[in-house]
């Protein structure tokens, strides 16, 4: 079974691909892994990506700047 601990994701700035990116990359995150995605916050329709984060049972948000935030997923 392959499990990461973290994952760092700074790509594709389209929310729809980001969404499917963020489905692949929780299915390989561990429980309790660390989820970092940058350019998330202030930047048009991603911004909506956080709020989505925030409102699932499983993650919650460590840390944020203006672009980086850092989520625990459970």
């Amino acid at each position: 079974d392959l499990s990461f601990d973290i994952a760092v994701m700074d790509g594709n700035h389209e929310s729809d691909y980001l969404r499917a990116e963020l489905a692949a990359i929780r299915r390989l995150l561990r429980s309790g892994g660390l989820l970092v995605l940058d350019d998330v916050f202030d930047w048009g329709t991603l911004e909506l990506i956080p709020h989505e984060l925030e409102a699932s049972p499983d993650a919650t948000l460590i840390a944020r700047d203006s672009r980086l935030g850092i989520w625990q997923l459970g």
